[in-house]
């Protein structure tokens, strides 16, 4: 069977390659290479017969002693998928597409480098091999090959070293998405496309039918004002070059800023595992006027799983804790989940709630009921915490929390949880989701804003204050910690996937979570400028609860709680809600 699927397989390969004009067709392409005083270049010539063609490359320059080389192997590859897209985009990819295909390239050179050769970021050269083929496929076969989406070789970077707390990381990130127009039918946006023709980000939207016709109105003015394509194309790269120096310069910026985090943590009056219940009615600032002393009003503040709980505490004059604490009658407490640790990476969000978070409150059992405040996926954490044990909540807080997880962006939250099968190998060998995987997640909900962040960093003046509290919150969203496994599959699978909660299937040991069954008060604070819980999803929320004060605050989901307008944002009308109470 085998033999006759390869078969199939080369037929279909050499009959598309018959409807192809005969002859030798050539194109070249500069590589540039830092270092290098002149581009090297990629030469190839298709030579195409009566179903077969070879590829030669002749005239390309020699290897290079940078990692840029392309072994024979690549290069085939990279010969053969163009081909197989245009000639038989249909039957599977097998050793028969590679039949009537052969490949002449100089021993020695570029893409065909002499042992030893450097060859780890092969994709620099090996994929300009395929943008070649494109290139001389679409001037004899127009009606047959997809546009160009970009440019080529996939824009990725690779960076590994020690976080600010001395922990080893390596994060590899590449720029996919789109697909050039298609004869008949757009390009597709947003997936990866770099086994062929140059592939960007379908934030470049030359996929779809404006982006096409966005491209013949930059080529018509181009055109009407004697300017040749070449020197847009040119002025383009500069203008991604200047973008790079700066993300650089960004970068660099932030690994040398002498700002650290020195707040003291005050006294834990519980802990279990790795988690800890800290009071900062106990240990206000010295500096405080009047604080709130142990008998106040307790506030118990939940944070995430997949946070470290400091970002509520994060510096002098950021810390929403210390601000409450400094305020007559309340009693400001943060649980702090703490990384989970050999008994924790088997945690559901049932021994979450109903374990730990109980646990805690069992632990202030003196004192008078608390106000429960969760922010972020804290809030979905205090609100089914505060439903098991309303005679121990007497309010509930709720900041950014998500509720309806298709309200909004319905398909990017499915998307996250289609990437769960293929996570679960490495959830089932740590037993978690690591911290790096975490970040790639919240990252690619807008990749060119880390970027773009960096850039803007770079123009800051390193001792203002503004520069402080971008390292501070730098520093925390890369002091992250693992999720646990089975936490993580609830949290794609059942919460972005199913939609679990707004449709009242989630349930916390075994009871429906249900924000309508909770009679207390509630303060519902959304945050118009979220990225990460879209407002849509969070007012859910505040819909759902019976007795539910909605704030609307004038920030992002992090500034909302640390940024610099944090206090106007979020923490002064926080206060006046308690203090209503």
């Amino acid at each position: 069977m085998a033999d006759e699927i390869i078969a199939r397989t080369d037929r279909s390969m050499r009959a598309g390659i018959a409807a192809l004009p005969r002859g030798r067709f050539s194109a070249s392409l500069p590589v540039e290479i830092g270092g290098l005083d002149e581009p090297a270049r990629i030469a190839l010539a298709l030579e195409i017969g009566e179903g077969t063609i070879r590829a030669d490359f002749a005239g390309t320059s020699p290897q290079v002693r940078k990692p840029v080389n392309s072994p024979i192997n690549y290069t085939s590859a990279y010969v053969a998928v163009p081909i197989k897209m245009v000639c038989d985009p249909v039957l599977p990819n097998n050793e028969g597409t590679y039949r009537a295909l052969s490949i002449a390239a100089p021993e020695g050179c570029l893409i065909n480098p002499s042992y030893p050769a450097a060859c780890f970021w092969r994709l620099a050269s090996g994929m300009l091999v395929s943008e070649l083929v494109f290139r001389i496929l679409a001037e004899i076969a127009p009606d047959r090959v997809a546009a160009e989406s970009g440019s080529m070789p996939t824009w990725q970077f690779y960076v590994n070293g020690f976080r600010r707390n001395g922990e080893g990381f390596a994060l590899h990130q590449h720029a996919f998405g789109g697909q050039g127009g298609r004869p008949g039918a757009d390009g597709a946006c947003g997936g990866g496309w770099p086994p062929g023709w140059p592939s960007w980000s379908a934030a470049w939207p030359i996929s779809s039918a404006a982006g096409q016709a966005e491209m013949r109105r930059i080529g018509a003015a181009l055109a009407a004002g004697g300017h040749r394509p070449e020197a847009f194309r040119a002025a383009v790269l500069r203008r991604l070059w200047r973008a790079d120096r700066a993300l650089l310069a960004g970068l660099a910026a932030y690994r040398r800023h002498p700002c650290r985090r020195t707040l003291e943590d005050p006294p834990a009056i519980w802990s279990e595992g790795g988690s800890r219940l800290l009071d900062y009615g106990r240990s206000a600032a010295p500096a405080r006027p009047r604080g709130g002393a142990p008998g106040g009003m307790p506030v118990l503040f939940v944070p995430s799983l997949i946070n470290r709980a400091y970002v509520l505490d994060l510096a002098p004059g950021r810390s929403l804790l210390r601000f409450l604490a400094a305020a007559d009658g309340l009693r400001p407490l943060l649980l702090d989940w703490g990384a989970p640790g050999e008994a924790e990476r088997g945690f559901t969000l049932t021994d979450y709630v109903a374990g730990r978070l109980e646990r805690a409150l069992a632990a202030l059992d003196g004192a008078e009921p608390v106000v429960l405040v969760g922010y972020c996926m804290g809030g979905l954490l205090a609100l089914a915490a505060a439903l098991r044990r309303p005679d121990r909540v007497r309010a509930l807080g709720l900041l950014a929390t998500p509720w309806d997880f298709h309200a909004a962006e319905a398909e990017r939250a499915r998307a996250a949880a289609a990437l769960l099968p293929g996570l679960e190998p490495v959830l089932e060998a740590l037993g978690a989701l690591p911290v790096d995987l975490i970040q790639a997640l919240f990252a690619g909900l807008d990749p060119w804003a880390i970027a773009a962040k960096f850039r803007a960093f770079a123009r800051l003046d390193p001792g203002s204050e503004r520069a402080a509290l971008f390292v501070a919150l730098e520093d925390w969203l890369n002091d992250g910690v693992p999720l646990a496994a089975p936490v993580a599959r609830a949290c794609l699978g059942g919460w972005y996937g199913r939609n679990e909660p707004a449709r009242l299937a989630w349930r916390v040991a075994g009871a429906v979570v249900d924000p309508a069954a909770w009679h207390g008060p509630a303060f519902v604070a959304v945050p118009h400028r979220d990225r990460i819980v879209p407002p849509a999803s969070a007012r859910a929320l505040a819909l759902r609860l019976r007795r539910a004060t909605l704030h609307e605050a004038a920030a992002g989901h992090i500034g909302m709680a640390a940024g610099g307008t944090a206090e106007t944002a979020l923490w002064r009308p926080l206060l006046a809600w308690l203090r209503g109470l």
